[in-house]
């Protein structure tokens, strides 16, 4: 029997947004290294128990190239950010970050200028004059909108014309729409002021979503969920995590050759299985590489396909090499649409997603052989205590003393020398303006000293005072919190470089 057609438009916004087909299932971004997309209305969490895996498929595009257009011109009485040619290289240089990847199949092919906006029709535009009407009049914003098969059939385009998605889940049209009333910069410096974004830092991000990601849980990663992670999104150095993200959906034979794939299961204390445990992999050293996420049900091809929360299984790439994994959970915050670990929580209604276990670094190692397979033996997690610290994951900036500037992990690393962190306190971690009775403070690897830390004035954040040796190892480092009542992480915290 012929399925109707069915389309789901998808708005992955910086903030929460909810579409309007109740019949539509809950749809998973890639590899679930990132969150599970929303694509139903609140139903007192994610609206569903089971997914489908966003992607392109590349066979479909024009000579295996994803085809777009730019749209350069402003709505009337808008004045523009710069020259229609100073746009149109920003954008191509934002798609270029994505382009270079040698281990993703993903590539792009500029089309040219369009008067054509933000529609169904197949035609895959950046545009700075959207249809799109729900931006705020002040702020940034740059939105992505993307419209996914339910399931493998025709989609009809309202000019007559079809598309033959040929599995679940595939992307056929995605729209990026930038406000014309945004508060962008066009050059990444230091002295940005606070409350504007760099307009190719925001569209990289944006881009990534539209090619099937969501956001990461790793910090410095360009997919990190919160744009106020050091001020706005100041990067344009893709991490390992980014790219093995996209090379997870795209990958070529290269990818297959130097990395290997990482399988296992995550079950509670209970004996259940674990759905949307956040995996991240630890190299020798203690520096986050990659993560994932639990619930993976089915594969094509060693890509991920379906996820639902009646799996705790994990799928994960990475290079050749020895890592520990830390599993830990993606708690809901006070806060509407919080972001922790890779994944959006509503504090309006629990997610499907399971949180009551502790953080979990495993204590034993696991080799990974490029090219091959390696399955882990089933992590076992405790119940967690509700009394246990939790990390405010949502910004996190450093001061370099040794070079006297502002040093945030979003555009900035820090070398060797003193320097203090600065981070949203987060629960159960101070008491009385100062560190909480048993509280401890660590970055897992070598060479990085904590001396001494400070609450703000405010309240509201915690000062880490830290020395950097020369010994210190480089990458992203985890900054693990712990009490009596239990451990929190923050994987990427901290860049060495």
């Amino acid at each position: 029997m012929k399925r109707s057609p069915t389309v789901l438009l998808l708005a992955l916004f910086l903030t929460v947004n909810l579409c309007s087909q109740a019949s539509i299932p809950l749809v998973y971004d890639a590899s679930l290294t990132r969150e599970p997309s929303w694509s139903a209305p609140y139903q007192g969490g994610h609206g569903g128990n089971s997914g489908y895996v966003s992607r392109w498929d590349l066979s479909s595009l024009p000579s295996g190239r994803l085809e777009y257009w730019i749209n350069p011109t402003f709505p009337d009485g808008k004045t523009p950010f710069a020259s229609e040619q100073e746009l149109i290289r920003i954008v191509q240089e934002a798609f270029a970050i994505w382009a270079a990847i040698p281990t993703c199949a993903m590539s792009f092919q500029y089309m040219g200028t369009t008067e054509a906006s933000d529609t169904l029709d197949g035609k895959n535009v950046v545009t700075f004059c959207p249809n799109f009407s729900s931006f705020s009049s002040t702020g940034s914003g740059v939105n992505p909108i993307i419209r996914r098969a339910r399931c493998a059939e025709t989609i009809a385009l309202p000019d007559g014309e079809s598309i033959q998605a040929a599995f679940a889940g595939q992307i056929f049209d995605m729209d990026i729409v930038i406000n014309p009333d945004g508060k962008f910069v066009l050059d990444n410096r230091d002295d940005i002021p606070y409350g504007e974004t760099w307009l190719k830092g925001t569209l990289i991000h944006e881009i990534g979503h539209g090619l099937g990601l969501g956001h990461s849980g790793i910090g410095w990663s360009v997919m990190y969920g919160y744009s106020r992670m050091g001020r706005g999104r100041y990067r344009d150095t893709l991490s390992q995590d980014d790219i093995i993200a996209l090379s997870t959906l795209y990958p070529t034979s290269s990818f297959h050759a130097s990395h290997g794939a990482l399988r296992g299961t995550v079950i509670g204390a209970d004996g259940n299985p674990v759905f949307g445990a956040h995996v991240v992999a630890l190299d020798p050293a203690g520096c986050a590489i990659a993560s994932t996420m639990t619930g993976l049900q089915s594969e094509a091809g060693g890509i991920p396909a379906s996820y639902g929360n009646t799996s705790g299984d994990f799928l994960l790439y990475l290079p050749a090499g020895t890592y520990t994994l830390l599993v830990e959970p993606i708690p809901v915050s006070n806060s509407w649409s919080a972001y922790f670990s890779g994944i959006f929580g509503d504090a309006r209604g629990s997610t499907s997603t399971d949180t009551n276990f502790a953080p979990q670094l495993t204590s034993s190692t696991v080799s990974v052989q490029a090219g091959d397979a390696t399955t882990v033996p089933t992590i076992s997690v405790n119940s967690r205590n509700t009394s246990a610290p939790v990390l405010d994951r949502r910004s996190f900036s450093v001061w370099d003393y040794g070079t006297e500037a502002y040093r945030s992990p979003a555009w900035a690393s820090c070398g060797e020398g003193d320097i203090t962190i600065s981070i949203p306190i987060g629960y159960r971690i101070v008491s009385g303006g100062k560190l909480a009775s048993g509280i401890t403070l660590r970055f897992l690897g070598d060479g990085i000293r904590i001396k001494s830390t400070s609450v703000s004035s405010s309240g509201q954040y915690l000062f880490i005072y830290a020395s950097v040796g020369s010994s210190a190892t480089k990458g992203l480092r985890v900054l693990e919190v712990r009490s009596p009542q239990g451990t929190a992480y923050f994987p990427g915290a901290l860049k060495i470089q």
